[in-house]
């Protein structure tokens, strides 16, 4: 089983994305996680504290266990701004799948310019950590079918840390 985090700064293409992969056979019967959609549901009753950003990626991690032990791969679509974050899913999700990270990397004005919820009329409350051993996306040009081909090669290969 596979799981693969894209994640990256607000606005920076990860939800789209991850729709764009779902409409690719290789991807059809993936799962997707959207951010958005966890903290609507199961992790409504957190804020974006540290500790409370560390809980609702632990969660989301134990999610894709269940899913990963019942034979489903995992596109997951989250901010994930800090490498400790990322190492904790990584510890989770990796007893019963292979966990991958794409930095959909993109500069903090592409993304404001793309912003249609509001996301960037307040500070953010967040440095994000650029990850190590991650397939990085320039994501200032939204290029997704020349994504989606990196990608596949990266699922083929691998990262460092499997």
């Amino acid at each position: 089983m596979k799981t693969v985090l894209v994640c990256g700064v607000p606005c920076s293409g990860k939800t789209t994305f991850c729709r764009y992969l779902k409409t690719k056979p290789f991807f059809w019967n993936w799962v997707h996680i959207d951010a958005a959609d966890v903290r609507g549901t199961v992790c409504r009753d957190l804020g974006f504290s540290d500790s409370d950003r560390m809980k609702n990626l632990e969660n989301t991690a134990y999610i894709c266990n269940i899913l990963n032990k019942n034979g489903a791969n995992v596109l997951l679509s989250f901010v994930a701004p800090r490498a400790r974050y990322r190492e904790r899913m990584r510890e989770i999700v990796s007893r019963y799948s292979k966990f991958y990270v794409v930095w959909l990397k993109c500069s903090l004005e592409k993304a404001q310019v793309r912003d249609t919820r509001g996301v960037y009329k307040q500070p953010l409350m967040f440095q994000f950590e650029p990850p190590r051993d991650a397939l990085v996306l320039d994501a200032n040009l939204l290029d997704f079918n020349n994504f989606y081909l990196k990608l596949l090669e990266f699922l083929k290969v691998g990262s460092s840390l499997d």
